[in-house]
């Protein structure tokens, strides 16, 4: 229970971080950006050759580029829909942020009986499911992913699968210095600590399949604790 209770509180820096991330990236860089997009637009009036605005609006068009870039992280920093519409909602999001930047098919299969998973549940289901997207994007040259989740009497069942290249290691969670890194590494121990599982296999049809098995009745923290 104490290793328990030590990842919950692990986590729950984690995400404090994140939103303290977002709220910097929103709140100053984002408005900093905001407001010299409208002093450049300004000063564009009162130039009075065309031709000479040029430069002024290269350069606008590269800070609405930031704007835009800045808006994304802060979204994918600290979603706020997973906390106000849920996990569903939050991997549907997801799945068109994946085929609008890498333009990979991303299907999502939801089970409606998960929708009882607690917060900390969901908000970490969907982090693995980040981490492992991101892993395919960097490794395995895949043009499609498929989410999808079944409940299985108290667990929550997630299946991630690729039609990527493959695992060189069955079932074993890349080291760090391999495909991977340190965030499959990380998100294996909460998982395991949770007392769930995380495996990686090669499927039959080619691409892997990783699956995450998660009790539903895993504590729940109250979402102010986030704030």
């Amino acid at each position: 229970m104490q290793l328990r209770s030590l990842t919950f509180e692990l986590s729950r820096t984690e995400e404090r971080e994140r939103r303290r991330l977002a709220t910097y990236l929103h709140d100053t860089i984002g408005q900093n950006l905001a407001f010299l997009k409208l002093k450049l637009h300004g000063f564009t009036k009162k130039i009075p050759r065309e031709e000479d605005t040029k430069p002024i609006a290269e350069i606008r068009d590269i800070i609405e580029t930031l704007i835009q870039d800045s808006q994304t992280l802060t979204f994918e920093l600290s979603p706020p829909i997973l906390s106000e519409l849920g996990l569903e909602a939050a991997l549907e999001w997801f799945a068109e942020k994946l085929h609008e930047r890498h333009e990979i098919r991303c299907c999502v299969q939801f089970d409606k009986q998960a929708k009882v998973l607690s917060y900390d549940v969901q908000r970490m289901l969907f982090n693995a499911i980040r981490e492992l997207a991101a892993n395919i994007i960097k490794h395995a040259g895949a043009t499609e992913i498929m989410i999808s989740t079944q409940r299985v009497n108290d667990t929550i069942v997630v299946y991630v699968d690729d039609n990527g290249k493959g695992l060189d290691h069955v079932q074993n969670i890349p080291s760090s210095n391999k495909q991977g890194g340190f965030g499959l590494v990380n998100i294996r121990q909460w998982i395991t600590t949770l007392g769930g599982s995380l495996s990686l296999i090669n499927r039959e049809n080619g691409g892997t399949r990783a699956t995450i098995v998660l009790p539903i009745n895993s504590p729940e923290v109250p979402y102010e604790q986030f704030r």
